[in-house]
């Protein structure tokens, strides 16, 4: 399992070509809470990685069932070892 620490900035995801999604420099938020994250085989950036967050990770009010996308830089990403 992998997640990011929060206070961690985060850079959204927007639809573009195809429906593929790809960083949105525009929108960056801070996680507000530390996010166990679903790490995505994507094209999109060389300097980012894609990954699935919790939407309460970022937003208040969001429903813990939904995952959205997000992409990080590299060393943000932290790895749990199994106990």
């Amino acid at each position: 399992m992998s997640f990011i620490e929060k206070g961690s900035e985060v850079v959204l995801s927007i639809k573009g070509h195809k429906g593929f999604f790809y960083p949105d420099p525009n929108s960056i938020e801070t996680l507000i809470a530390d996010a166990d994250v679903i790490q995505l085989i994507w094209v999109g950036s060389i300097d980012l990685l894609p990954v699935l967050v919790p939407e309460t990770s970022i937003f208040a009010s969001g429903d813990s069932k939904n995952m959205i996308p997000v992409w990080i830089k590299k060393e943000m990403l932290k790895s749990v070892k199994a106990t």
